[in-house]
């Protein structure tokens, strides 16, 4: 879909549904075009919408709440990535609860299992090889809270000098943030959006999540997964994940004490191998792709001959 009423494209879509007569539409969009003409040409087909949660826990759910007025009625089954997010979507729509389930997403460890020359990716970007190195990933948008990451940062070097700090991703407020860190003092490294955060996050020490709302973290999965324990603000749905293993939520935004948090894994190497042990089990146990396959089929088969 080139926009939100793309014509060409709703006949294509019109023609494919007409050839291939599908079991099953599993949604992902949220265009109302698109869901209207699923609605009208689907046919017998039973429809299944997955939630991302985006704005609806963020800034704008009274736009989702409509979507859901309009819609809901039509889908067999919604599928939520957080149990937060399944309770937004019980609270802004009138659709019995049953229907709605949650449904985590997964990852697959094997390609953040790998190894990289550490020494010399530290050269590659003039990171001192005693130094530690604390970094996020993620757009540089507001609900990300790239400015508390670079706050905590700011006092994090108090405590320690030998921190480096990795920023990866890109986004609006780049600028803004590189002035707020060289305002602080802060030694963060922009390295803007890259293709092979596998290899970036096994140079971490720590991962720092700051988000200020999240409807689930799938990056907190491939921190894990790759090794490195986290600590994040107690957010709501990214805590779903923590709460299994593999970090340390600190409760409000409070820098001082996610900082001391960091400060802390980097003092004490048991207990920042115990937590990214834990956290590696809890990717491999709880969301691994190949058991989400698994539950996602089943619901195929539940739905699609019903």
């Amino acid at each position: 879909m080139k926009s939100g009423v793309d014509i060409l494209a709703g006949l294509k879509l019109i023609g494919l549904l007409n050839i291939e007569k599908p079991h099953i539409v599993h949604v992902h969009n949220r265009t109302y075009f698109v869901n209207m003409l699923l609605c009208i040409c689907g046919g017998k087909a039973g429809r299944i919408y997955f939630e991302h949660g985006g704005n609806l826990v963020g800034e704008r759910p009274e736009k989702d709440a409509i979507f859901y007025k309009l819609f809901g009625s039509f889908f067999k089954i919604i599928l939520a990535n957080s149990e937060y997010v399944r309770n937004h979507i019980i609270k802004v729509s009138d659709l019995p609860e049953e229907k709605i389930r949650t449904f985590y997403i997964g990852i697959d460890p094997a390609p953040y299992n790998v190894t990289i020359d550490r020494d010399e990716m530290k050269r590659s970007l003039r990171i001192p090889l005693s130094n530690k190195v604390v970094g996020i990933v993620g757009r540089l948008v507001a609900a990300k809270g790239m400015d508390d990451f670079i706050k905590i940062a700011f006092e994090i070097q108090k405590k320690r000098s030998d921190v480096c700090f990795v920023i990866v991703g890109d986004g609006d407020n780049g600028v803004e943030l590189e002035k707020l860190a060289e305002s602080l003092g802060v030694n963060v490294i922009f390295l803007g959006e890259r293709g092979d955060v596998p290899v970036v996050l096994t140079l971490f020490d720590v991962f720092l999540f700051t988000s200020r709302w999240e409807p689930f973290g799938i990056v907190l999965l491939e921190a894990m997964a790759s090794r490195v324990p986290v600590v994040s603000f107690d957010v709501r749905g990214a805590n779903e994940i923590i709460s299994k293993g593999g970090g340390c939520m600190i409760e409000g935004r409070d820098y001082q004490k996610a900082a001391g948090s960091v400060v802390e894994l980097l003092d004490d190497p048991k207990k920042r191998k115990k937590i990214t042990n834990d956290g590696y089990e809890n990717v491999r146990k709880n969301f691994n792709i190949m058991n989400t396959m698994s539950k996602l089929n089943t619901i195929y088969d539940f739905f699609g001959h019903r």
